[in-house]
């Protein structure tokens, strides 16, 4: 018991004082090492050290992993350092997520001022068990970052193998790739949490089919109408109590998942030697203590990094899910962990969660591919599996899909069976977004002309895992794109045309929105597809000409990236006299009264000519040839916005005590470290470029 109070170094001396205490160790090794590799082991020889025992090895890797993760972490404020540093980060795989999510969180838990967090979260300091109080802000943005980067890359392996699933699976990838983008906007939270949801509902839909005697082996309308009123039924009201819960801590009108996980499920899963299918990657066995820090969407996580879930629904009553026609155009609508939490979303993410939970009931469900609109399919008859009858809650898990969660009919009486086998087949069509309205084909023709002006004719495509995953990353390249968010935008772009990698229009605009945000290397790339894609559909006459306008652009991106460089090595200087404010002072416009910090400026107006123009430059009292200020915007006064303001329209901002110091924007650890009294302290990068 002694020993486990012990820090590393103390262990390290006390097992090589003697061998017995050095045999006392080896339980804490084990321990540590586990805690500190929680996420699994992306390479077979960490698993081996642990067959062996070998725990202080294993915990000895541990740390150079994390060692080296952190000096990835601390180099990509450098811009010229960035993209090797990401390389690296990216190198070590799984193994590094453990290392960023607990200094996150660690960051996060300290005393940080409220302004200088804002919501991006918080990062590591070099070394493994200590952090630097004045460098939290600073490496809070940059380990968030990292994380993000690597789940980007982790998504986009996954993905690209999706279209060659079987399509036996697709509604199984169809949900895999829901889950991924669901992890890529959340880096830092567990999706297995959203999993362990939709079974506790498939639970709950055996539970009543069985007690209305249905899915003996033939599912049809009756079936539907059980799932439907499962998930778009009237709620229940506060005091009636439900059948399933997956936390004994889980209140009247939320459910709470604990926010670790125990080591028994990580030790179970090596012990058995399970070959772990891609969904485990997105599902993974680590969690944190994190709420969401994604500005952009509302947050399904409490303060405490729970999954704001509603409780399962009690015999009777419904989720309430329903078509979000107020805010169709808000990216949460997409994402499963927020239509979960609000019950409201778009029609493809209401059919991923219709056929997700029907299929762990052995629903035989499709997803039909229209202009604005998915509908749901099921085709009615006999199914070859159907539900467990043994009494309790030992049913098994049922899916046409996945012969683990079947079995085969055993207890259907022989003349129920027959009648059934002569009823006749048909397909069934369910509208997820107008409250899972049931429509055999002619309903759904007249739906098609009457409520979609669609012609009746139109073929009804069935969707695949590859369709499904470019349409929902389509939805939010399209929102991101109108609100001129990049970053999201480029997210969802990479996972995109990870997925179609010949899908010319998305590249185009990758490649834009990659010289937007500097990140000239994938820019390159994003031609290089381009170009190979044009010459193969092009005929031998053109393609020398296609050659050379690709060259000419490649040429371009270069000197881009060249003067990039140029001004990342600018050697700081004192600045002229003329240059009234200075790198971290927070101000205020003096037309339109918005606050913010300064993290850039130039002596005379940089901008193009066309810019100059718009925005009436040379209207101002000194016109261009005055200073100019590149500011983050408060979030409170003007969202996600960085502006190039000019010397005239600044005045220092000198807050009251009644209001709150400090900025809040998503990007201020990317050039500051911390924030004092009145101005923010420059990172190592701006420090060398200003004075």
């Amino acid at each position: 018991m002694a020993l486990s109070i012990l820090s590393v170094q103390d262990l390290c001396s006390v097992a090589c004082t003697c061998s017995h205490l050095r045999g006392l160790s080896v339980e804490q090794w084990q321990r540590r090492a586990f805690e500190r590799w929680q996420s699994g082991w992306s390479s077979s020889k960490w698993k081996l050290l642990h067959e062996k025992g070998q725990h202080l090895a294993l915990f000895s890797e541990r740390h150079k992993i994390d060692r080296a993760a952190a000096q990835a972490v601390q180099d990509l404020s450098w811009p010229l350092r960035k993209d090797q540093s990401l390389q690296k980060l990216c190198q070590l795989d799984r193994d590094c997520l453990d290392y960023l999510i607990k200094h996150i969180d660690k960051h996060r838990c300290g005393n940080v001022p409220a302004m200088g967090i804002s919501s991006e979260g918080r990062s590591p300091s070099p070394s493994d068990d200590e952090g630097t109080e004045g460098h939290q802000l600073g490496s809070a943005y940059w380990c968030w970052y990292a994380l993000t980067q690597c789940q980007i890359s982790l998504a986009v392996s996954d993905l690209s193998v999706i279209r060659h699933r079987p399509q036996q699976e697709h509604s199984r990838a169809i949900e895999h790739a829901a889950l991924v983008l669901a992890q890529v906007h959340y880096p830092a939270s567990c999706i297995e949490e959203i999993v362990d949801y939709l079974d506790l509902l498939g639970e709950e839909l055996k539970l009543r089919l069985k007690e209305a005697g249905l899915n003996c082996g033939y599912v049809g309308r009756k079936e539907l109408e059980v799932l439907n009123q499962l998930l778009f039924g009237e709620e229940a009201p506060p005091g009636i109590p439900c059948r399933l819960r997956p936390s004994p801590t889980a209140d009247s009108s939320t459910l709470h998942y604990e926010s670790s996980i125990s080591n028994n499920t990580f030790y179970a899963r090596l012990s058995q030697q399970v070959e772990i299918y891609p969904e485990d990657r997105v599902k993974g066995c680590w969690r944190c203590t994190l709420d969401d820090v994604e500005m952009t969407h509302d947050r399904p996580y409490d303060a405490h990094g729970k999954l704001k879930l509603p409780r399962i629904p009690p015999p009777g009553f419904g989720l309430g899910v329903k078509g979000n026609r107020e805010d169709y155009q808000n990216p949460r609508n997409s994402l499963l962990p927020n239509v979960l939490c609000t019950r409201s979303g778009i029609p493809l993410s209401l059919a991923v969660l219709h056929m997700a939970v029907g299929r762990r009931a052995g629903l035989p469900m499709q997803l039909i591919n229209m202009p604005m609109q998915v509908i749901s399919k099921m085709r009615s008859g006999m199914t070859q599996y159907a539900l467990h009858t043994s009494s309790g809650h030992e049913d098994i898990p049922l899916s046409t899909t996945d012969r683990g969660d079947m079995i085969e009919v055993e207890e259907c009486k022989e003349e129920e069976e027959e009648e059934k086998k002569e009823e006749e087949e048909e397909d069934l069509y369910i509208d997820v977004y107008g409250g899972g309205t049931i429509m055999n084909k002619s309903e759904l023709k007249s739906f098609m002309t009457d409520n979609l002006g669609l012609p009746s004719e139109l073929p009804l495509e069935i969707m695949s895992p590859t369709s499904a995953c470019q349409r929902m990353c389509a939805n939010l390249a399209g929102i991101y794109s109108g609100r001129q968010d990049m970053e999201h935008l480029w997210m969802v772009l990479e996972l995109l045309t990870a997925v179609n990698p010949r899908a010319k229009d998305f590249l185009g605009h990758k490649h834009r929105c990659a010289l937007a945000l500097r990140d000239f290397e994938g820019a390159l790339k994003a031609v290089e597809q381009l170009e190979e894609i044009f010459i193969s559909e092009t005929g031998t006459d053109r393609r020398a000409y296609i050659a050379d306008q690709f060259m000419a652009l490649r040429v371009k991106i270069s000197e881009q990236h060249l003067d990039y460089q140029r001004s990342c090595l600018r050697v700081a200087t004192p600045a002229p006299p003329n240059v009234l404010y200075r790198v971290g002072q927070v101000i205020r416009h003096r037309r339109y009264r918005y606050r913010g910090v300064i993290f850039d400026w130039d002596p005379a107006c940089q901008a193009d000519e066309q810019w100059i123009l718009r925005m009436g430059v040379d209207a101002l009292d000194e016109g261009r040839n005055q200073p100019f200020y590149r500011v983050l915007v408060d979030l409170r006064d003007r969202p996600f916005q960085n502006t190039y303001v000019a010397q005239c329209n600044i005045e220092i901002f000198e807050s009251d005590t009644s209001s709150e110091d400090g900025i809040m924007h998503p990007e201020l650890g990317r050039y500051f470290d911390s924030f004092s009294s009145d101005r923010y302290h420059m990172n190592a990068c701006l420090q060398a470029r200003f004075c």
